[in-house]
C-alpha cells in the first residue's frame, strides 16, 4: 500500500485562514512604559505583593493598529514569569486567558516589554478600564499545535487587568500619559480618602550625580498628630485602635488654652474643680430621708391667667407667664414637705391626682407664691374649683433635686490636688528633717509624723489612698464633671506626681511622649507648721512642705506655644528627648498586627513597653478640636471618616534624590480609597495620576503601599 504523507502544516491557506463573519477585529496595541524612561532599564517588569502597586502608562501616539480575528474556541492555561524584585527569584502566575486573536500580520514585539491590547482606540483612562487587556502571549512558532491551533498566522492571547495578578496582590494600574527622560520632582501633591491618616511618606530617586537614595520629604502645611495603637484586628479585616488623645482622659484644648494664657493660672484650674456653691450641689439620686437637707423644686413653664379683677386685690396683668423658676426650701420633716415627689404636670382646670400624687399638696401654693411673688388662694387652687378666679397652668413637668447633709466642700478637689502635690514633694525630698522633736522624750517632729503616714505603702499606694478616700467620702460626686476634670489634670501632671492616674506610673517621661500636651508645675511649696503658718525652713522637721496653690506651665513635643502643630518630617522618624530620656516612634509595618496591652489604665501605658508607643500619624484635619472630648477610647474607621468628612489635599516638598523617581511609599492607617498623585517639577510642570485605588478596604491591617513608577 502506498504510504500517504500528511503535512498538516501545508494545508492550503485558503482553507486554513478563512475568516468567520463577524469575528474580525481592529486591534490597538500599546507598549506599557514607566513614567520615567530610566526606570524601564530595570530587570523586573512587574512586582507583586499586597503592599505593591505597579503603575504604568501608555502614550497614545505610540500604537500599532492591526486587523485580527477573534477565536472563541481556545481555552488553555498560560505561564508568565515576572521578576518579583531585583533578586533572581521569580513569581509564576497561572490563570486563564480571556481572548485569543489570529493576526493578519506580525507585530513589533519585545519579550522584555508588556503591551496593552484594545479592540477600540484608547483616548482616556476610562477607556483603559473598559476595553484594556494585557497581551499575555505572542506566538509565531507553527510547530506548536496547542498555541497555533492549526493557524499559520501569528496568535496573541490577552487577559484582563484584574486577572493579571496573584491572589491578594494588587491589580496593575495603567494610565494615559507621557514618558519623561528627565523630571526633577520638587513637590508631591496627594488627594486622599476621608479617613486617611498618614504615618510616613518616602520616595526613591536619583540625585544630580545619578546616585540613588531616599529623598527628604516635608509637609508644606501644618499637620495634626494623633497617637494610635492598633489593638483589635477583627475577622472581617477591620481594625480598631486605641485613640488616647481624643478620649476624655485629658483636658480639651479649649480648657488648656485658658490655663496657658495666664501665668498665675491657679484660678483657672480651680474653676475646673470647684463645685457650684449657690446650688449646694444638687443631685438627682434618691437619698435616705434622714440625709435630706433641702429640696430644690423647679417648674419649667408656668402661666397664670386672670379671669376677674377683684376690687382692692389687683391681680396684675391678664396673663402672667414665667419660664424656669426654681426655689430651694429647707427640709425639716416629712409632714411639712414630702421626701417622695414624683414629677408631674398640672394643667388648667384639671385637679385630678394632685392630692394623691403628693403629701401635703397644699404647700405648693405657698411655694408658688415664693417663686413668682403672686398671691394664690390655696382653697380655690386645691378645693376643687380651680379657675373660680384664675387658672394656673403648669405646662411642663416639675423637677426635684436634693442636697444632703454631707454636701461637699466646694473646693475639696482643689484641696485634694494640693495634698497630692504636697505628698509628692516631701516624698521626693526624702522627708528631709524628719526625726525627734525632743531626743530625750523621743517625741516625733511634724515631718516625722507626716512620714509615718507613708509607712508600709509605696508612694503610688499612698496617693491612690488619698484619692480613694475622697471618692468614699463623696460617692455622689464621683460621676461629676468636676471629678472628671480632676482626673484629666492629674493625667497631665503625670511626671509631677505618682498614682493610678499618672501615665506610666511616673516612670521616665512617658507623659511627655504619649500626650499631645502636658503640665509642669511651676508653683513652689511653702514650709509650714502644724497650724499652717509659714516658718523658716531652718527649723527643719518642725514643718512640712505644703502647696497652697497650683500654677502650671503647658508644654508639648508636638505643638508650639500658641498650639500650632510643628511641621513634621515625613521621611524620618520623630525622635523625642526629655530629661536624659528619649523615645522614637515605631515604623509602621507592611502588615499591621494587633498589640496586646496589659490594660488601658494610665499606669500601664509605658514607652518602655514596645506594645504601647506604636504609631504617630498625621492629618490635615484639626484633631485638636476633638482632643479630650470623646467618651470612648477605642475607635474604628467610622470615627475618623465622621470627623475627616472631606477629601484632603496634601503638599510635600522633596529634597535631594528627586530625579527620575522609581517609587513612592505611603504608610498610613485607614487609607483605602481613591488617590490623586501629582508630581510637580521646578518649572511647575505637573504629572497628574488620578483615581488610583490604594490599600485594600477588606484588609485594614495593610499599613504600607509602594507605588512603582
Amino acid at each position: 500500500m502506498e504510504n500517504l504523507d500528511f503535512d498538516f502544516l501545508q494545508i492550503d491557506n485558503n482553507v486554513e485562514n478563512q475568516k468567520i463573519p463577524g469575528m474580525e477585529r481592529e486591534l490597538y496595541i500599546y507598549p506599557l512604559k514607566s513614567i520615567f524612561k530610566e526606570n524601564d532599564k530595570n530587570k523586573e517588569l512587574l512586582s507583586y505583593s499586597p503592599n505593591v502597586v505597579n503603575l504604568k502608562i501608555i502614550e497614545l501616539d505610540d500604537c500599532q493598529k492591526i486587523t485580527a480575528e477573534l477565536i472563541e474556541s481556545t481555552q488553555f492555561g498560560y505561564n508568565s514569569k515576572q521578576s518579583i524584585a531585583s533578586l533572581d527569584n521569580e513569581l509564576v502566575i497561572v490563570s486563564k486567558c480571556d481572548k485569543t486573536y489570529s493576526l493578519d500580520e506580525k507585530i513589533n514585539y519585545d519579550p522584555n516589554k508588556l503591551y496593552l491590547v484594545s479592540e477600540f482606540e484608547i483616548k482616556t483612562d476610562k477607556d483603559i478600564i473598559t476595553f484594556g487587556q494585557l497581551l499575555q502571549s505572542y506566538n509565531i512558532d507553527r510547530t506548536n499545535f496547542e498555541l497555533t491551533n492549526l493557524f499559520s498566522n501569528p496568535l496573541i492571547t490577552t487577559t484582563s487587568l484584574e486577572e493579571w495578578k496573584p491572589k491578594d496582590a494588587n491589580s496593575l494600574v495603567v494610565k494615559v500619559g507621557k514618558q519623561y527622560s528627565s523630571f526633577k520632582v520638587k513637590q508631591i501633591d496627594l488627594t486622599t480618602p476621608n479617613a486617611f491618616l498618614l504615618e510616613s511618606l518616602n520616595s526613591f530617586g536619583a540625585n544630580s550625580l545619578g546616585e540613588y537614595g531616599n529623598a527628604s520629604i516635608n509637609s508644606f502645611e501644618s499637620l495634626y498628630p494623633l497617637w494610635l495603637n492598633p489593638i483589635d484586628l477583627q475577622r472581617n479585616g477591620k481594625l480598631r485602635v486605641l485613640n488616647y488623645w481624643c478620649s476624655n482622659r485629658i483636658l480639651p484644648i479649649s480648657d488648656v488654652m485658658k490655663i496657658s494664657r495666664k501665668y498665675d493660672n491657679s484660678d483657672e484650674i480651680g474653676k475646673l474643680l470647684k463645685f457650684d456653691d449657690s446650688s449646694k450641689n444638687p443631685i438627682k439620686t434618691k437619698k435616705e430621708e434622714n440625709d435630706i437637707e433641702s429640696l430644690i423644686i423647679t417648674f419649667d413653664d408656668i402661666t397664670v391667667i386672670n379671669r376677674f379683677y377683684l376690687k382692692g386685690d389687683a391681680l396684675g396683668p391678664d396673663e402672667f407667664r414665667t419660664k424656669h423658676i426654681s426655689h430651694q426650701i429647707e427640709y425639716k420633716n416629712n409632714e411639712q414637705f414630702p421626701f417622695v415627689l414624683r414629677p408631674m404636670a398640672l394643667e388648667s382646670n384639671k385637679d385630678a391626682g394632685i392630692t394623691t400624687e403628693m403629701k401635703a399638696a397644699k404647700y405648693i401654693p405657698t411655694l408658688l407664691n415664693k417663686m413668682i411673688n403672686f398671691k394664690f388662694n390655696p382653697e380655690t387652687l386645691y378645693g376643687g374649683i380651680i379657675g373660680h378666679s384664675y387658672d394656673v397652668k403648669i405646662t411642663k413637668n416639675m423637677r426635684i433635686s436634693y442636697t444632703t447633709n454631707n454636701s461637699i466642700d466646694t473646693s475639696s478637689l482643689y484641696e485634694l490636688l494640693l495634698d497630692v502635690m504636697t505628698a509628692t514633694f516631701n516624698y521626693n525630698n526624702n522627708f528631709k528633717g524628719a526625726g525627734y522633736k525632743n531626743n530625750e522624750t523621743k517625741e516625733l517632729n511634724y515631718m516625722a509624723l507626716y512620714k509615718q503616714e507613708f509607712e508600709g505603702k509605696t508612694i503610688r499606694e499612698y496617693i491612690d489612698g488619698l484619692e480613694s478616700a475622697w471618692e468614699k467620702s463623696n460617692p455622689e460626686f464621683v460621676q461629676t464633671k468636676q471629678y472628671d476634670n480632676y482626673k484629666k489634670i492629674r493625667t497631665m501632671l503625670s511626671s509631677e506626681t505618682y498614682g493610678t492616674f499618672s501615665i506610666g506610673g511616673n516612670k521616665n517621661s512617658d507623659d511627655k511622649f504619649l500626650l499631645p500636651y502636658y503640665f509642669e508645675i511651676i508653683s513652689k511649696p511653702k514650709f509650714k507648721d502644724k497650724d499652717n503658718n509659714i516658718i523658716n525652713e531652718s527649723k527643719k522637721g518642725d514643718g512640712i512642705w505644703k502647696y497652697d496653690e497650683i500654677i502650671v506651665s503647658c508644654k508639648s513635643n508636638y505643638f508650639s506655644k500658641d498650639f500650632k502643630p510643628l511641621l513634621p518630617s515625613l521621611s524620618e522618624k520623630k525622635i523625642l528627648n526629655s530629661n536624659n530620656d528619649s523615645f522614637v516612634w515605631q515604623n509602621m509595618n507592611d502588615i499591621i498586627s494587633e498589640t496586646k496591652l496589659p490594660s488601658l489604665s494610665n499606669g500601664d501605658l509605658k514607652t518602655s513597653d514596645e506594645n504601647v508607643g506604636k504609631f504617630l500619624v498625621y492629618s490635615k484635619f484639626d484633631w485638636t478640636k476633638v482632643y479630650g472630648t470623646s467618651e470612648e477610647i477605642i475607635k474604628n474607621k467610622a470615627f475618623f471618616e465622621k470627623n475627616q468628612n472631606i477629601k484632603e489635599k496634601y503638599s510635600f516638598s522633596l529634597g535631594e534624590y528627586n530625579n527620575s523617581i522609581k517609587d513612592i511609599t505611603l504608610t498610613a492607617l485607614y487609607g483605602s480609597g481613591k488617590y490623586d498623585i501629582h508630581l510637580v517639577d521646578e518649572n511647575n510642570k505637573k504629572i497628574e495620576l488620578n483615581d488610583i485605588n490604594l490599600f485594600n478596604p477588606q484588609q485594614e491591617n495593610i499599613g504600607l503601599v509602594k507605588i512603582l513608577l
